[in-house]
């Protein structure tokens, strides 16, 4: 669930992504998951993940800010009756191999 969600973002990179860029790409889904969750249920994270992810975007193309955007919607539209959150881990491929997207953790 947390890779078909964040597969846009990581598909904005070259293929095959880089560890930083599937880190970056999974950091940005997680925070485009959780917030809509954060801010529905007042969580005082949600003022922090928000910032994170301004951040993140000022600096970024604005091919990644739609493709961010769509993801937003799609929480809060496709995917609203979900009410997890969820936490991941990347970690680095064996040598040659792709990086590996570990979910440790989900909530709700």
């Amino acid at each position: 669930m947390v890779l078909a969600f964040a597969k846009p973002v990581i598909a904005l990179g070259p293929t095959p992504p880089s560890l930083d860029q599937v880190r970056t790409a999974m950091a940005l889904a997680t925070v485009a998951w959780n917030l809509p969750v954060y801010v529905r249920e007042r969580r005082p994270e949600a003022a922090a993940f928000r910032a994170r992810l301004d951040a993140a975007l000022a600096s970024a193309g604005p091919k990644a800010r739609e493709v961010v955007s769509d993801l937003m919607i799609a929480r809060l539209t496709k995917h609203a009756a979900d009410p997890r959150t969820i936490v991941v881990e990347v970690r680095a491929g064996t040598e040659g191999e792709a990086p590996v997207v570990v979910t440790i953790g989900t909530e709700g």
